[in-house]
């Protein structure tokens, strides 16, 4: 029947095209979704060179209703886990349409309860190191590169189908740079710097691998205890941190040295969302590429994406010293604010220092869960 909702398994190149061009349907009329760039989806959805889907049993599901694509959802597990693992979904897009978000979940439960899964959650696209989360306020602004964007009605749906918060994130809109730097920290982070024997330096573009090998260490390292945390094969980091090179400005990748030796780092990157606005259908060509190297010159906003610090160096106020010399590093390139995102509820020490800077809480991402036996 053409009133029929079906689900359709996506095992095809047709298919997967059908399925990463989705969101341009969903937000049609929502002017403050930025569309991503559609080589980066195809990249993402490269099943062969992506290396979380090689660790990871995956499937891609589409719902069909009145002969129309109407949702979808990717469900993965790692390929090598205990028995207590937990599922885990993303890329959840759906018509405003209770039924249709009901139908996707009850089939992609089935396929993680054949796997003998008991709990679920997400969103993550695909891994908590990528976009995640569902968007809960603020549905007025627009998004920062990265970070998720979603219709108002997503966080009602995900309730009416029983799910719970598994943890909450928040995002702080930071004032003009200009506003951070006062005499006061000037004067405690010189004070930390001497006292630490603590230098401050940009990531060295001309040594790639040896800055890739850095910042591995210092990132599975600095986050090993943190909520959702799961530590990045070299593989992996390397893959993600190629992908983030292609927006980053070198200039805002800080690495905190000891005595030389490497102990924390804070990750900014230009909010390219601002270039991705100007190209509404995703494609490079014929003239998107050339309102991407003409809008990337005239980006004005950052998000600062991470910060961590070695465990046994934490509490000496080297991410402070950072956070310094990075906003002094964005007034001499001109930017004037941006974002601090995503910082989980349950981290009071990130939470206290983006409130210390000016940082204004203006939204919040949810991670769901639910047990599904």
């Amino acid at each position: 029947m053409e009133n029929e909702i079906r689900i359709k398994v996506v095992n095809t190149p047709k298919d997967l095209q059908a399925f990463i061009r989705l969101p341009w349907v969903i937000y049609k009329k929502h002017p403050n979704w930025v569309p991503p760039l559609m080589a980066a989806q195809k990249s993402l959805f490269d099943f062969e060179r992506n290396p979380f889907w090689k660790t990871h049993e995956h499937a891609l599901f589409m719902v069909m209703k009145r002969g129309q694509i109407s949702a979808r959802i990717a469900v993965f597990i790692p390929k090598v886990s205990e028995d207590s693992v937990i599922g885990h979904f993303g890329f959840l897009e759906t018509i405003n349409d209770q039924e249709v978000f009901n139908q996707l979940l009850s089939h992609s439960h089935k396929w993680f309860q054949q796997r003998g899964i008991k709990e679920v959650m997400g969103p993550f696209n695909p891994s908590i190191h990528h976009e995640s989360g569902v968007l809960q306020d603020s549905f007025e602004e627009r998004p920062f590169i990265m970070m998720p964007y979603n219709p108002p009605y997503y966080p009602e749906f995900y309730q009416r189908a029983g799910f719970e918060k598994a943890m909450d994130f928040c995002a702080y809109s930071i004032p003009r740079a200009e506003k951070i730097l006062d005499a006061r920290l000037i004067k405690v982070t010189d004070k930390l710097m001497l006292n630490l024997q603590l230098s401050i330096r940009s990531a060295n573009k001309k040594r790639p691998v040896r800055e890739f090998d850095i910042l591995h260490r210092l990132y599975n390292r600095s986050f090993e205890d943190h909520w959702g945390f799961e530590n990045l094969s070299k593989e992996a980091f390397n893959h993600l941190a190629t992908d983030l090179m292609q927006i980053a400005d070198p200039d805002l990748l800080l690495i905190a040295e000891k005595e030389g030796v490497p102990v924390g780092f804070v990750l900014c990157v230009p909010n390219f969302n601002e270039v991705l606005q100007e190209i509404p259908n995703g494609k490079l060509w014929p003239l998107g590429i050339f309102k991407l190297l003409w809008y990337r010159r005239k980006i004005k906003t950052v998000r600062v994406m991470t910060t961590g610090v070695l465990p046994e160096f934490r509490d000496l106020g080297i991410g402070l010293t950072l956070m310094r010399r990075l906003t002094e590093i964005i007034i001499s390139k001109g930017y004037s604010g941006g974002e601090i995102s995503w910082v989980a509820e349950n981290n009071p020490v990130m939470n206290k220092a983006a409130t210390s800077i000016g940082g204004r809480p203006y939204k919040k991402i949810c991670i769901y869960q639910l047990k599904i036996t």
